[in-house]
């Protein structure tokens, strides 16, 4: 852990049990050393990642669209998304390449790193949702595509990140909070206070989220989450020009244990806490031979466009309608 991260959590979290367990686990993985690759590893025109997208979950969902292709798993060198951005962005700047994010943390962490960085967390949020829907970075690649036609892409998606999209019981507003921190403080440090977690030396957890519910539910949300997002990534690698990379920054733990022999239970994903379902995410290739960097397809680009100002038509419609009858009602 960074130490200028390690002094902010101290400050936060000294007096919490639950956080010197993560310390202490996170030492021991430190010691044993780092057997995560970097995504630079590999050759891209276009990053996907999906936001806490483990790579078992992502092949269970990857068979069923995919029955014929096979989806590979690698190593992460990072098990949160602050660790993985400041372990794999290493060198001095990028000019050769867009970031699109729904994820808060690339506009803090990084300044002058890249050519441009789209932060579709500011005027793709939703705050019915409390979060980024994938059909809203989906437009945000397309405008980024005719302005950037000769730039690499990284396109980082939030799901299948909490909050659930179907299940809005499971908000507990710590995405939102850590969004106005980083837009009015420039705090990545910001969200809920440990203050609402169990105290325990046998859990370790990144949000108090986790703790709500049972895992059956977290899995339902969760898997939802994932679907609506490769629903966009599909339509998305119909119009990405040459050799596109979807992988994660990391996994996400729902309970598992981290070894028998040291039965802490992990909820989330904590920095350096390398258990399996943290460090293994997905590696899949695409490859749009039509269509190599520089180009793209224009005419289809363009469908797509229709196809979006189509819905949110249909969805302001909707939205009128319903306020009609509920004013006809006297109950607005």
């Amino acid at each position: 852990m960074e130490l200028d991260v390690l002094i902010k959590k101290l400050k936060m979290n000294w007096k919490y049990p639950e956080w010197w367990s993560e310390l202490v686990v996170s030492a021991y993985y430190h010691l044993k050393g780092n057997d995560g690759d970097n995504v630079f590893d590999y050759e891209w025109d276009n990053l996907v990642i999906l936001d806490a997208c483990s790579c078992e979950a992502f092949r269970r969902e990857f068979s069923i669209r995919f029955p014929d292709r096979n989806a590979e798993c690698r190593i992460s060198n990072a098990t949160c998304t602050l660790e993985f951005l400041l372990k794999t962005f290493t060198d001095g700047h990028y000019n050769d390449i867009v970031y699109i994010s729904g994820n808060p943390y690339s506009n803090k962490v990084f300044k002058n790193k890249f050519y441009k960085i789209i932060p579709v967390w500011v005027n793709g949020w939703d705050d019915r949702l409390n979060t980024v829907p994938p059909e809203n970075m989906f437009r945000a690649v397309l405008l980024a595509l005719k302005k950037y036609p000769d730039k690499k892409f990284v396109i980082h998606f939030m799901q299948p990140h909490f909050p659930y999209i179907n299940m809005p019981s499971f908000r507990d507003g710590s995405l939102k909070l850590f969004r106005e921190n980083v837009m009015t403080q420039g705090n990545v440090y910001g969200g809920i206070s440990p203050s609402q977690y169990k105290m325990s030396f046998t859990k370790i957890t990144s949000s108090p989220i986790y703790l709500m519910g049972t895992r059956e539910d977290h899995l339902k949300g969760y898997y939802y989450n994932l679907r609506k997002a490769l629903d966009v990534v599909e339509r998305l690698l119909r119009v990405l020009p040459g050799k596109t990379l979807i992988t994660a920054d990391h996994g996400d733990s729902f309970g598992e244990i981290i070894s028998p022999f040291l039965p802490v239970r992990v909820y989330g994903h904590p920095w350096n806490i390398r258990i399996d379902v943290l460090k293994r995410v997905p590696l899949w290739v695409s490859v749009n031979n039509e269509y190599p960097r520089g180009e793209y397809p224009r005419k289809q680009v363009k469908k797509e466009f229709y196809k979006l100002k189509g819905k949110r038509k249909a969805e302001k419609s909707t939205i009128k309608n319903v306020v009609m009858r509920l004013k006809r009602h006297g109950k607005l």
